[in-house]
This record gives structure tokens, sequence and C-alpha cells, in this order.
């Protein structure tokens, strides 16, 4: 009974203020258990649950370890959010000289145009390995199964629509296009495919066995993929029909293109974009560790992008082309 008085006493006085985690500290909405607050972290439970087993010093001292990281993230987390800051305001001086420099230099009504900023593809390509086809299959087979199981899979065959046309968004072929596959390399071996997907493809083709479903969309495979990309992108794009793919990959635009799609919404459509290309893609396009140059300057309308290039480019006091 004694050590459980000074345990309770210890965590009480190490706990602080209601709605601080006794454990790490941090502000939480989480209810007290008696005169502990625990946030939502596993970390901190568990080493809660282990208090009964351990002296005050130990508790004290494996609380004060928690506490210091807890503190170290934090730190680490602020210092990587105002680099980045730094570099968005360094790239937004670059994509002004960029533009100033298109004004005075081209034959182009470029200042009519808006700014987007869009990330890249991946551009250098690899042989398919036969344990990437061999993943693919894998998970082709599991959400088939999933897909087809019983009464349930049934009735969302029968209740998963077509694919309905979009509305169209002004440039976005031609933009998606100069990008190349920037949101693709999310899709690894997995192609973002799920049962919904297959569901879908059910539907539209009710009379393909299981087999022949994996047989459907293997088949589509191409010898070279795009390297660190989806499986299915290849050297023209997309391997699938737009009614072989996830609605992730029928649906999705990336930031930058949603903004342009609020833009083109907002009032009369643009007659065309100026757009500035940096190398990381969709997904990287945030890491401090890679470079993150431009790689392209395009004005991009109805009739196509055309590719601007420049004699040379005013210093940009600050700027840095290494990303980091």
């Amino acid at each position: 009974m004694t050590v459980r008085t000074d345990i309770g006493t210890t965590a009480a006085s190490i706990a602080g203020r209601a709605g601080t985690c006794t454990i790490c500290g941090a502000e939480t909405r989480a209810p007290a258990a008696g005169p502990d607050v625990v946030c939502e972290s596993a970390h901190c439970r568990v080493l809660l649950g282990r208090r009964a087993h351990m002296s005050p010093d130990a508790f004290r001292f494996v609380v004060g370890m928690r506490r210091r990281q807890r503190r170290d993230l934090a730190e680490h987390a602020e210092a990587q959010r105002l680099r980045l800051a730094e570099r968005r305001e360094r790239e937004a001086l670059e994509h002004e000289a960029i533009r100033d420099a298109a004004c005075r230099e081209q034959d182009l009504p470029a200042s009519s145009y808006p700014l987007l900023v869009l990330p890249s593809g991946p551009r250098a390509f690899e042989p398919l390995t036969p344990q990437r086809r061999q993943r693919y299959r894998e998970h082709l087979a599991a959400i088939i199964a999933e897909a087809g199981c019983g009464e349930d899979g049934d009735a969302a065959i029968a209740e998963t629509p077509a694919i309905d046309a979009a509305p169209p968004m002004p440039l976005a072929t031609q933009l998606c296009t100069l990008c190349r596959g920037g949101c693709c390399s999310g899709g690894h071996d997995r192609a973002y495919l799920t049962a919904a997907t297959i569901r879908r493809f059910m539907r539209l083709r009710p009379e393909l066995r299981p087999d022949e479903i994996a047989e459907a969309y293997l088949d589509r495979l191409g010898d070279q993929t795009v390297a660190g990309s989806c499986i299915n992108h290849g050297g023209t794009g997309c391997s699938l029909p737009r009614e072989m793919r996830s609605d992730t990959c029928n649906d999705y635009f990336c930031n930058p293109m949603r903004a342009w799609q609020a833009r083109c919404a907002s009032g009369e459509p643009p007659r065309g974009a100026f757009v500035i290309q940096r190398r990381l893609d969709n997904w990287n396009r945030d890491r401090l560790d890679a470079a993150n140059d431009i790689v392209d300057v395009s004005v991009v309308t109805e009739t196509g992008s055309r590719p601007l290039k420049f004699g040379r480019l005013p210093p940009v006091v600050g700027s840095e082309t290494s990303g980091r």
C-alpha cells in the first residue's frame, strides 16, 4: 500500500494541471481516469500501464525521457516548418522573376494568363520485374475475392454505377499531360485499385470470371514502367482505360489543379495558363532533403503547350536550386 501511495503521489505531481497528459505533458481532451490523464498516444498509454510495476524514481525517469522526446520532436517539426516556409518564399520570388522575364522576352500575352506551379512526374524508365508483377497479381486476387464474395458482393455489383463523365475542366487534359503523372507515383504495385473498382468493372463486364478479370488487368502491363511510379504508368501514360482505373485515378486532382478548377469555376475560364514546373512529384514536393528546382516553363492553351526558353534569368536574392 505504501508503494502505491508513493507512486500515486508522484503521478499526481507529474500530471500538473487537468487536461495535460501525465506522461508526455501534451494537452489532451481525453477524460481523466482517477488522478491520471493520458493522451491518445499508444506510447504514453503503455508507459502509464507499467507504472504499477515501477518505483517512483523509475517512473519519474521514463516520464522525463518521454517529455524530452516529445519536445525534441516538436522542435524538429517547427524547424522543418520554418525551412519549408523559407523555401516557398524563395520559390515565389523565382516565379515572379521568370514571369517578368517572359513578359519582356517572349511574344505572348503571358501577363494575362494565371500562374500555375505544377509538380513533375518521374521520367526514367525501368523493366517491369517479375517481383512487381507478382505483387500486383496477389493484390488483384485479394480485391477480386473481396469484390465477389457472397450476397454482399453481388449486391454491390448491381448497385455500383458506371463511370459518369465529369464536367470538363478547362485545359485539364493539357495541364495533366504536361505534368506526366506527378500524382501516379503513389500507385506502386497496387495502382490505387480496390474492391470497389473491381465491382464497378464486374458490372460493366458481367461475363468475365474472376480469373479472367485478373488476366484483363495483368494483360495491360507493359514490359517497361516509369521508375518509382505506379505499375501501370508507362511511356504514354496509364496503361488502363478509364473503366478499369480506380476512382482515385479518375477523380483525383493535385492541389494546384484544384486551385485551377476553383479559379475556372469562379468566373470566365482563362484563355491559357503560365506554367512553371518543379522537379519533385505530387507526393514529395515538400521534401527538404531533395532538389526541387525548376525544370520547365510553358504557356498552355487549348491548342497545346509551348515551352519557353530564356537567354538569361535575373538572379533571385537568397534563392537556392537545391531545395535545402
